[in-house]
């Protein structure tokens, strides 16, 4: 069973991060979306996952834009449309917003 975790705080609320990282487990994906796009500023972002196999870590392209992020493409993170969002939802088991 797959989790999307979709996360849009910024990484100022590491309480939040914590928690999130306790809950995910192998095979689950993460999808950044708000001010969840500044975690794109952590050079680290992969290292500071829970599970270095978790499926796939995606940033909402509209908010990453809206907010001026720069996308490291070395940092495997995939930049990703509306569309591609509502295909990952529809993907995993069960999707968990952290807000």
């Amino acid at each position: 069973m797959s989790t999307l975790h979709t996360l849009n705080q910024s990484p100022l609320n590491t309480a939040i991060w914590d928690r999130l990282c306790r809950t995910m487990q192998p095979g689950d994906s993460l999808l950044l979306i708000e001010n969840g796009v500044y975690y794109l500023n952590h050079a680290q972002l992969d290292a500071m996952l829970p599970h270095p196999n978790a499926k796939q870590v995606f940033a909402l392209n509209n908010d990453a834009t809206a907010r001026g992020m720069q996308l490291d493409h070395n940092c495997g993170v995939s930049l990703i449309d509306y569309t591609r969002f509502v295909a990952l939802s529809c993907e995993h088991d069960k999707v968990i917003a952290w807000y």
